[in-house]
């Protein structure tokens, strides 16, 4: 008995050492009402366990079990808490020491931080844009010939690029106590009607305890102009005859093959802007002009091409050249075909006069008209009458030998004035037997650009006596008109 006990503290104590020992009853556990059978319960590994003798019969005996030596891994986490639970003692006994430090390792790293700011940081641009905006003013702008005078604003600022350096710079004085200097470039912008201006500005700036300051004046470049709407057409209107003298010099006209410039002929002309293209871009503008010269009795038409190149430098539109159209020299006489009606107004003769004329009248009809650079020619038919006799011996309303002529076709030319009047025509009328008609017919005069002449001129070559003697002679009898346009 005694020796059955011995082992049972034996297993016993074996039991207590591990986990299983501890915890694990007999499934089979024998109640009040359990069988008394010998065979125990198999246990969880497959083998059955003993029953125990003690009175009851309800401990089973398992296998010894071998624990073996602690695991590397938990050996290392003790290892490990081990070190922390020191580490962390000596922590807190050295509390204050520890916190002096984490202080200064924190504002060594605030300096290094503020350090390298200060070391890359350069002025905002906001401040710049207001100190471009303050150093250079908007300019005052005068269109010239072609342009339109105007006020300009500032519009805006591009800062285009700011450059830290640790000395001045070129131009500023260094700063006391400045820690570091800086350059901006920026552009600033203005805007006026129809032309705008950018210019470039450089600002120099020191940094001191902290702050951002000026230092020396500020570098300006010269203002860059661009148009942004075409020519003033007013202004380019009213110095047209600088635009027809440019076209003269292009066309090699200065009079010297007796015909007018287009200067000239286009002086008190009206001027009128047919189009206008304006390329911002490549900052052009073509304008196309109309002129006009309206005469009584002739008009001049003339179209003119005018490009115009801006120029950035001067702000200014200049001409890059003039084209003029066909026919600007060619004069229009449209208003001279019709019937005109001649009032008589006298004779000029050498010698006595014969009035037939007063009675006959004058109808001169112009039914076709063509006109070139310097020439121009009438055509039509004309009624009137001639005299074809001597001198009478005193004057007289009509004479023997005048001959009346109806609806004779005649083609008048341009020649120079003969009757005083802007616009004359020479014709000769188709030879007769009595001798031979000329006429003249001038239109506008200076003092009166409304009136029109004829002149019929009869030339009459005849045989003469004088004492018995003949001789040849030839005479003239001019018989001078006023015209009107009938209808």
């Amino acid at each position: 008995m005694a020796e059955s006990e011995d082992r049972r503290d034996e297993h016993g104590e074996r039991a207590d050492a591990t986990v299983a020992g501890r915890t694990a009853q007999l499934e089979g556990r024998r109640g009040p009402d359990a069988s008394d059978g010998s065979v125990s319960e198999p246990t969880d590994d497959g083998h059955a366990g003993e029953r125990g003798d003690g009175p009851s019969g309800d401990t089973v005996r398992r296998p010894l079990v071998d624990v073996g030596e602690p695991e590397a891994g938990a050996a290392g986490e003790k290892d490990g808490a081990g070190h922390g639970a020191a580490l962390v003692a000596w922590v807190r006994s050295h509390l204050p020491a520890v916190a002096a430090l984490g202080v200064v390792a924190v504002a060594i790293v605030a300096l290094l931080v503020m350090a390298l700011v200060n070391a890359t940081a350069v002025p905002d641009a906001a401040t710049i844009e207001a100190d471009a905006r303050a150093a250079v003013s908007a300019p005052s702008y005068a269109g010239g010939t072609y342009g339109t005078d105007g006020v300009l604003v500032t519009r805006d600022v591009d800062v285009r690029s700011v450059t830290r350096t640790d000395a001045a710079p070129d131009g500023s004085d260094a700063r006391f106590g400045a820690s570091g200097y800086a350059t901006a470039e920026a552009v600033v912008s203005f805007a006026g009607q129809g032309v705008g201006a950018d210019q470039a500005v450089t600002l120099s700036y020191a940094l001191v305890d902290g702050t951002w300051e000026r230092v020396g004046d500020a570098r300006a470049d010269a203002l860059a102009w661009r148009a942004t709407s075409g020519v003033d057409q007013e202004r380019v209107a009213r110095n047209v005859s600088l635009l027809l003298r440019r076209a003269d010099a292009a066309q090699g006209w200065d009079g010297s093959d007796g015909q007018p410039t287009l200067e000239e002929l286009y002086a008190d002309a009206a001027v009128t802007v047919a189009s206008e293209d304006f390329d911002e871009q490549a900052q052009t503008d073509v304008v196309e002009l109309e002129l006009e010269r309206a005469g009584a009795y002739e008009s001049y038409a003339c179209t003119l091409r005018a490009t115009f190149s801006f120029a950035a430098a001067s702000g200014r539109w200049e001409v890059a050249g003039v084209e003029v159209g066909d026919g600007a020299r060619t004069p229009d006489l449209s208003a001279l075909v019709g019937t005109w009606a001649g009032t008589f107004q006298r004779q000029d003769t050498e010698g006595t006069k014969c009035l037939g004329g007063r009675a006959a009248g004058l109808t001169v009809t112009v039914e076709d008209v063509s006109a070139g650079e310097g020439s121009a020619t009438l055509s039509g038919t004309i009624s009137g009458l001639a005299h074809y006799h001597a001198h009478p011996g005193r004057d007289s309303e009509s004479c023997e030998g005048d001959l009346a002529f109806d609806d004779v076709p005649f083609t008048a030319t341009l020649v120079e004035d003969e009757t005083g009047s802007e616009l004359a025509f020479s014709a000769t009328l188709p030879e007769d037997v009595g001798g031979t008609v000329d006429v003249a017919l001038g239109f506008g005069t200076g003092d009166d650009a409304g009136q029109v002449v004829a002149r019929v001129r009869t030339t009459f070559p005849h045989t003469a006596s004088f004492l018995f003697i003949p001789y040849d002679e030839t005479l003239t009898y001019t018989d001078v008109f006023t015209l009107a346009k009938e209808g």
